[in-house]
């Protein structure tokens, strides 16, 4: 278990699908001891793996007012599966 990742996919769920603030927000909502620039990089690299053990969508945009982290909680349906002989 990665506790950075547990750490941000807490910030989301069922109950509340979407977070979004500044990487500094962030950084200070987890609380892992990582700078906000350190925090972003280090989720850039394991966005994958956030999305697929935690159903956890991460975006970084910059925008005129500075940068932007968008954290969605993917909703994962119920899975059919049939079975071939």
């Amino acid at each position: 278990p990665d506790p950075v990742l547990e750490a941000v996919a807490k910030l989301v769920s069922t109950e509340r699908q979407e977070w979004t603030g500044s990487p500094s927000e962030l950084a200070a909502a987890v609380q892992v001891g990582m700078a906000a620039n350190a925090l972003t990089k280090y989720l850039n690299v394991k966005s994958g793996r956030l999305l697929d053990e935690y159903h956890v969508s991460y975006e970084n945009k910059a925008r005129h007012a500075g940068r932007q982290v968008k954290l969605t909680y993917m909703v994962i349906g119920n899975v059919e599966y049939e079975v071939i002989d």
